[in-house]
């Protein structure tokens, strides 16, 4: 193979979507990662935004920047490698622009209520009819009118998809309330999802030629995360759920909290010998999983009181030794700022905008070409002045 063949080989590797034009109406956060996770693989991603900017830009958490600016996490973290315009479609210059774009694009995903974009003169169905191998996606609570009936009408963020799926009612604390979750679940298992679908979407349309339109609903979506919770409640009592194992959970440290999940016989007769209580392991009441689970508050009482003498650390390296199951528990800022955490790769540096190194994610999928992230409209006067001459608004493939 000639160096130039091996270098394109190299190239569509780690841009396997390259040349793939992508039309993103969406919003906040389960849209976005599912483009983020595109462009990580070399989509040629449009955010088309009103023009007051995605509601993300101004979600917390923020930070104060340099110029007296604030900028979103989300506004970094999801919007990297994308093109941005501010569009407004109420108007007939704006409605004519994206329509444009839809009509040359591969992919079109948008986060609006269910029958919002077609209110606007936006009709995505008669797109897939002008070109029917075009992939059209749609991310709401309940999926669209014909699928999910009235239900389709109601509006909702993450957290209504974690209450409505049982997900939230199975985290509820001793007094029976559920959390809010700091992390968006919902958001992101949903944006994968649809990831997942469009990628299976696109392989589909190389076998057939044809595309598809696609309706995640969040509530589905987190209603399979908790596929083995609902089926459980089926077999056992739902108002009395099982706990947890004997010695899976979180248990004090020094200087914080380690997670253990020492549920096997072998790792749980390991635990105990480094606590100095083999003992326990060859007594009938503990040595086997059922056993231990008739006493699991006795158990795991016990072992709290012995990693409350160690610090995380000490705990991390005796119990990964001993092939015990251990990890700590880090604050999100320690994740960022202590480099030596973290595998090299996990974590990428993008610049900020204003000369400053952020810590991000790296995409988990092992795609990861994107880095600057633009501002709002950033992008919309060059794809604006394409568009009037009459060319393609799209990037070369």
């Amino acid at each position: 193979m000639g160096r130039g063949n091996l270098s394109e080989s190299v190239h569509a590797q780690s841009q396997p979507l390259r040349g793939v034009k992508v039309v993103d109406f969406t919003h906040v956060l389960a849209g976005p990662y599912c483009t983020q996770l595109l462009a990580d693989a070399g989509a040629d991603v449009i955010k088309v935004e009103p023009m007051v900017g995605d509601m993300a830009r101004f979600m917390p958490p923020l930070g104060k920047m340099p110029d007296g600016s604030l900028l979103s996490g989300a506004e970094i973290g999801l919007n990297r490698g994308k093109r941005s315009i501010a569009v407004d479609m109420k108007s007939p210059e704006g409605r004519d622009l994206v329509i444009e774009m839809i009509d040359t694009a591969d992919v079109v995903i948008e986060s609006f209520a269910p029958g919002a974009l077609l209110k606007l003169g936006i009709d995505l169905g008669a797109a897939r009819l002008r070109r029917p191998s075009l992939i059209t996606v749609s991310i709401s609570l309940y999926g669209s009118h014909e699928t999910a009936g009235e239900l389709a009408n109601r509006k909702g963020l993450a957290i209504i998809a974690e209450a409505e799926s049982g997900v939230a009612w199975m985290h509820r604390d001793a007094a029976g309330k559920p959390p809010q979750q700091k992390v968006p679940f919902a958001d992101m298992n949903t944006g994968l999802c649809a990831y997942s679908a469009i990628v299976t979407a696109m392989l589909g349309r190389e076998r057939s030629g044809e595309g598809k339109h696609i309706d995640i609903a969040m509530v589905k979506t987190m209603l399979s995360m908790a596929t083995v919770s609902i089926v459980g409640s089926q077999i056992y009592d739902a108002d009395n759920p099982q706990p947890n194992p004997a010695c899976y959970g979180m248990f004090r440290a020094k200087d914080g909290y380690i997670a253990l999940a020492a549920v096997q016989d072998t790792h749980f007769a390991s635990l105990m010998e480094a606590m100095g209580r083999p003992d326990l392991a060859a007594d009938e009441r503990y040595r086997r999983g059922a056993a231990r689970g008739q006493r699991v508050a006795e158990i795991n009482d016990i072992i709290d009181g012995w990693t409350a003498t160690l610090s995380s650390a000490e705990l991390l390296d005796k119990l990964s030794k001993l092939g015990i199951p251990v990890g700590c528990v880090y604050a999100p800022s320690r994740i960022s700022s202590e480099a030596n955490l973290m595998p090299a790769g996990f974590l990428k540096s993008v610049d900020d905008g204003q000369g400053r190194a952020v810590h991000v994610p790296a995409n988990p999928l092992g795609f990861d070409t994107s880095s600057s992230f633009p501002k709002l409209n950033a992008d919309g006067a060059a794809i604006r002045g394409l568009a009037a001459e009459g060319k393609s608004v799209w990037l070369a493939g």
